[in-house]
């Protein structure tokens, strides 16, 4: 009985020493904002919502159907409340047509976003709220920094018109 008693607490003292705690918040980690159509590289700029520090070493940025994912570098985490920005050649986000940004730990899917055509050169995509927000364009991009206090371009508005 003794025995058994040393086991249970040695094996509850293994599960808890070789869990990863990370990967149990990385759905608090989100894409935030990212530049479509820049004047010289491409970014992206992830959000960490949660209340954990969330470690998100060899995650992927990708396109839909691009041919090189961006790695993010061994040793990055991002703290909560953090922006983390990327920027990288390998994001090849299409300017002129449809195209997903995705968010990727490991083949797991975090985050992602599709539009259908670029927002503009130098206008940025970003949630209008941190972390939670709808997505808008900005024409003054928040790179960095937080996206609650930034004023979203203005959308047409639609005009009715009568039928014949």
């Amino acid at each position: 009985m003794k025995n058994e008693k040393l086991w249970i607490v040695f094996l509850t003292f293994l599960l808890f020493f070789f869990i990863d705690k990370n990967q149990a918040f990385a759905g608090d980690v989100v894409i935030n904002e990212y530049l479509v159509d820049p004047d010289a590289e491409q970014w992206v700029e992830l959000y960490n919502k949660g209340t954990e520090s969330v470690n998100i070493s060899g995650w992927f940025i990708d396109d839909n159907g691009g041919t090189q994912k961006f790695t993010i570098p061994h040793g990055t985490n991002i703290n909560p409340s953090e922006f983390k920005v990327f920027e990288s050649s390998y994001f090849n986000l299409n300017r002129t047509s449809e195209d997903t940004i995705n968010l990727l730990n490991g083949s797991a899917l975090e985050d992602s976003y599709s539009y259908a055509t670029g927002p503009g050169v130098n206008n940025s995509y970003g949630r209008d709220s941190d972390g939670v927000g709808n997505w808008v364009i900005f024409n003054s991009p928040t790179k960095g920094s937080t996206n609650n206090t930034s004023t979203p371009m203005p959308t047409a508005t639609p005009t009715l018109v009568p039928s014949a």
